[in-house]
């Protein structure tokens, strides 16, 4: 017994020291990167964030985190955020190589810009907006999910049960907004995104994504001279590339959301819309 009681002794000495470590390294890590001028781009999911990213790192020769890529399944720490039973800094230690690079690219940080700023005092950040309608509909084309259904079950889609995270985006409520069905609660996810930059868009640089298209390398140029980012590398030749499924996007709006699902979006996203020069209609 006396030896069982001393190797239980051992183990939380043990344990104490390990925590110790751990919020030593961590601590030192948060407060090198803190002290760091990162480029922090934001925006929803499906806003062409991951092309603009990766384009402005090739063009620039900075390094880029494009998504938390050891985050994709595990959307519980979106919720330990959101409702303050963790702390942003946990995350970013525990994915310490990703945050690690100059240009830091995922969605979900999005919606806690106040937590990000507090930790990276000295970054420059950019938000990538896009036309709701066809926002939410390239979201759907990614999920395999028509538009034109009143309601879903995630475990009839694949995709949803692939990617949990996926789910947490059909769900508004976390967010602070009301209750919907599946394009209601992407309509006030739009919402919950450009509210970020609405509120502090004093502090941040603007991209639209319809810019971007109209003039690829142009647009990637002026956005790398704002930030002060040097021209180095040739990417004509890479401004076209599909890094993602490319989604549907020549089709009747009308048609794929259907009136009920159509005039909700609009419900929802049109006075937003309008202020960032979008007249949905």
């Amino acid at each position: 017994m006396e030896n069982i009681s001393i190797i239980k002794r051992a183990k939380r000495k043990y344990r104490v020291l390990k925590q110790k470590r751990y919020d030593s390294e961590k601590k030192d890590f948060i407060r090198k990167i803190t002290e760091e001028e990162k480029l922090i781009i934001l925006g929803n999911q499906k806003t062409g964030s991951t092309v603009i990213a990766d384009l402005v790192s090739k063009r620039s020769g900075k390094s880029v985190m494009l998504d938390v890529l050891g985050a994709l399944n595990e959307p519980e720490w979106l919720l330990k955020q959101r409702y303050g039973l963790s702390d942003l800094s946990d995350f970013i230690y525990r994915h310490r190589d990703e945050f690690g690079r100059n240009i830091l690219k995922e969605p979900s940080l999005t919606f806690f810009y106040a937590d990000l700023v507090k930790i990276f005092p000295n970054a420059k950040a950019s938000f990538i907006i896009r036309n709701p309608l066809n926002n939410i509909r390239s979201i759907l084309n990614r999920l395999n999910i028509p538009g034109n259904l009143d309601n879903i079950r995630a475990e009839d889609w694949p995709e949803l049960e692939n990617m949990p995270t996926w789910k947490l985006a059909l769900d508004s409520t976390w967010l602070g907004y009301p209750e919907g069905n599946y394009v209601e609660a992407l309509a006030y996810r739009w919402c919950a995104a450009a509210d970020v930059y609405l509120k502090n868009k004093d502090k941040i640089y603007l991209l639209e994504y319809e810019k971007f298209l109209s003039d690829k390398s142009a647009t990637i140029d002026e956005f790398c001279k704002f930030h002060g980012l040097a021209l180095k590398e040739d990417i004509s030749h890479l401004v076209d590339t599909q890094y993602q499924r490319k989604g549907i996007s020549d089709v009747d709006l009308h048609m794929f959301f259907g009136k009920s699902n159509y005039d909700n979006i609009m419900k929802i996203c049109d006075y937003k819309a309008r202020q960032f020069g979008y007249k949905i209609k």
